[in-house]
């Protein structure tokens, strides 16, 4: 999975029009299309929001897919994606200053932000704002060419498989693992600061079935529920033709039929409706009664205490059973980051 990360900004702010359900070349229009709505979505429409430098990182993040330039001598956890960049337009025509095949010319986030008015920050600007469709080939042609993901079919009877993964320490990574066996890619990003979304569903540009996951509530009960949640979107909504994409938010229309169906889907895969009904802890709401009624059915804790929460609307009940913190460092320590 390495390399679907920095992919996110795109998949996630796309809305659509990258995607296709017959995997069809896109043309130049539909990419400079594209490239322009992710400029807005993720760097505000602005120049100047092509190039940042967030605090707390060592690296500069610029174009429309975020791409990672580290100073010299300091290469950092997460692939170092903007010289692919450069050389990916170099070999499509596009002249680039010497001095962008190298390191980043900026040492710290100080020295990058007291540049902001420099000849080298507005040429880099201008080479970024001048490449937007370019920037957004590259990245479907990186996604393409680096998952390791197999064919989708559509077919949901190993859907039964993940419940059983909560049970396992590692199972958000191998929840990934299967998903990619069965030709689904997950993209798990750091959810961005001021929104609420929480996940989104979407065909690739390859009719290859994309999950993305913001962990915004970084949780187990909040991973599994939804990602059920957009593989019901993959199999009830997706594959048949009634949208080429979702995004989900918490604040979402809670009247919408299909984001309904979605999350019927993922309540009884995570826990069919009969069995729900004998639960003791629906009505015992103590630590001991959920994980013995988690033992009973073969599932994590956090599956039954998380139903209980939300079904409550009560967020305070059962924390410790949650799995707070415990799905982002396993997903992060997998890529190798």
């Amino acid at each position: 999975m390495r390399g679907m990360k920095y992919l996110l900004c795109v998949l996630m702010g796309l809305g659509g029009v990258i995607l296709t359900v017959n995997g069809a070349e896109l043309s130049d229009a539909e990419l400079a299309r594209i490239g322009h709505k992710v400029w807005v979505n993720e760097c505000a429409g602005t120049v100047a929001g092509l190039t940042s430098w967030n605090e707390g990182e060592a690296f500069a993040s610029l174009g429309v897919g975020h791409f990672i330039w580290y100073p010299a001598g300091r290469p950092g956890p997460f692939e170092e994606s903007f010289p692919l960049l450069v050389r990916y337009l170099g070999e499509h025509g596009v002249e680039t200053p010497g001095w962008m095949s190298g390191a980043c010319p900026w040492n710290t986030r100080g020295e990058f932000m007291a540049a902001q008015e420099g000849e080298r920050m507005e040429a880099l600007r201008k080479l970024l704002a001048d490449t937007t469709a370019a920037q957004a080939r590259f990245l479907a042609q990186r996604m393409h060419e680096e998952d390791a993901i197999k064919p989708f079919e559509l077919n949901d009877t190993w859907l039964s498989e993940l419940p059983r993964l909560t049970r396992r320490k590692d199972g958000p990574r191998q929840a990934r693992d299967l998903l990619a066996e069965r030709g689904i890619a997950l993209v798990i990003e750091r959810h961005l600061p001021g929104t609420y979304l929480d996940g989104a569903a979407m065909l690739s540009a390859f009719s290859q079935p994309v999950v993305a996951l913001t962990l915004r509530y970084d949780r187990l009960d909040n991973f599994w529920f939804v990602l059920l949640h957009e593989l019901a979107h993959v199999f009830l909504h997706l594959t048949q033709g009634l949208r080429f994409d979702f995004f989900d938010e918490e604040d979402g229309d809670k009247t919408d039929r299909i984001e309904q169906e979605a999350d019927d889907f993922a309540l009884s895969a995570l826990i069919p409706e009969a069995a729900w009904e004998q639960c003791l802890s629906r009505f015992v709401l103590t630590e001991e009664a959920v994980m013995t009624d988690a033992e009973n059915l073969g599932i994590d804790a956090s599956i039954i205490a998380g139903r209980i929460r939300k079904e409550r609307n009560d967020y305070t009940l059962l924390t410790r059973l949650v799995g707070q913190d415990a799905v982002r460092k396993q997903l992060e320590a997998s890529d190798g980051n």
